[in-house]
């Protein structure tokens, strides 16, 4: 018998805030933020969900809720993001 793995969805609310552009060590806390949701994208299968937006006055939807199939160029608009 074939066991089947269910289909995950993730979505992703980032803090874009001024306050992300204080140092956390070495880099910024929104450095860290944006690494730890591409580093979430990359644990999911293709056939997962994943989306992310990032808030500081308004919601900006940064990567659509979509399967999770071309996680470089997510990884490329995650990576872009910037506080404030």
């Amino acid at each position: 018998e074939r066991e089947e793995t269910p289909v995950a969805a993730l979505l992703v609310i980032l803090d874009r805030s001024g306050s992300m552009a204080a140092a956390a060590g070495p880099v910024t806390k929104m450095a860290l933020a944006n690494e730890g949701a591409v580093m979430a994208l990359d644990v999911l299968q293709s056939r997962d969900y994943f989306g992310l937006f990032a808030v500081d006055t308004r919601v900006q939807d940064v990567v659509p809720l979509a399967p999770a199939g071309d996680r470089d160029a997510a990884a490329r608009r995650i990576s872009a993001i910037t506080a404030g």
